[in-house]
């Protein structure tokens, strides 16, 4: 579980977002993207959700991880519409399931591509 949680930690931010809240929302999406896609966490998590309820202590560890990984999100999204750059008329936890969900589901069920350009369009229409 050691090598597992190491490779779900939230990697460094890549690119500079100088004070823009709107482009640190994107550059942790695109932080998820990358793990899903260029580590080898990606093929790793896809093989091990359908077995996560036969082994109870992994499938915490896969959550309590996510839940970081979501914090994070969910104070970068306050900091944009704390800057207007979002709309807050959306409940967030609600606006974070879409987000999040859509990018897991696009990579675990449908194949289709999943990057920066998915990322950005799906926080412009969500968001």
């Amino acid at each position: 579980s050691d090598a597992f949680e190491a490779a779900m930690q939230e990697p460094e931010l890549l690119g500079d977002f100088g004070d823009d809240p709107r482009e640190r929302v994107l550059l942790l999406l695109g932080n998820t993207v990358r793990m899903l896609t260029s580590t080898p966490i990606g093929p790793l998590f896809r093989a091990m959700i359908p077995h996560l309820p036969d082994y109870p202590a992994l499938g915490h560890l896969a959550n309590e991880l996510g839940q970081r990984r979501r914090r994070r999100l969910r104070e970068a999204m306050l900091a944009a519409r704390a800057a207007g750059q979002f709309s807050d008329q959306r409940d967030l936890d609600t606006l974070l399931d879409g987000i999040l969900g859509a990018i897991y589901f696009r990579y675990l069920i449908t194949g289709r591509a999943l990057d920066a350009g998915y990322v950005t369009r799906l926080v412009e229409t969500l968001a």
